[in-house]
């Protein structure tokens, strides 16, 4: 087998959590994916995304967790500030580069998005969008 077709390396870590209020938000978290993928976006966001944050732009409106990178994804696949995607292509995207299912992704990443007024759906007559803002758009919104 060649290194390219390889896997990547595998860790396995287990942690006890003993706080009620962790617990919990991890429960909530859960609904939608596994406690394993939780864990591991949390780790992503904290060890790896940590340096993503710390560039020259403004990231202070963009959310961590999987709802950050869904944006981030989201970002790079459209055209523009303000670009647009259907739906069912951002639902695909995100799964996709988020390792989630798909139904999950109105839940885990759209809703956290709108409530900040980083995506807003817009309706036509025969498609529903996602248009992705700016977090400086958002914030005046």
């Amino acid at each position: 087998m060649s290194s390219a077709q390889e896997p990547a390396e595998s860790t396995t870590v287990q942690a006890r959590v003993n706080d009620p209020e962790l617990v919990k938000a991890i429960e909530q978290e859960t609904k939608d994916c596994s406690t394993s993928a939780v864990v591991r976006e949390a780790l992503r966001g904290h060890l790896l995304d940590a340096d993503d944050r710390d560039g020259d732009e403004d990231n202070s409106a963009i959310p961590g967790g999987m709802a950050g990178r869904g944006y981030r994804s989201l970002r790079k696949h459209v055209e523009m500030d303000n670009g647009l995607i259907p739906v069912s292509a951002a639902e695909s995207l995100i799964a996709s580069d988020l390792n989630i299912k798909k139904d999950s992704v109105r839940s885990t990443v759209f809703a956290p998005l709108r409530r900040r007024g980083l995506i807003h759906l817009m309706q036509t007559v025969n498609a529903v969008f996602v248009e992705v803002r700016s977090p400086e758009v958002a914030e005046d919104v």
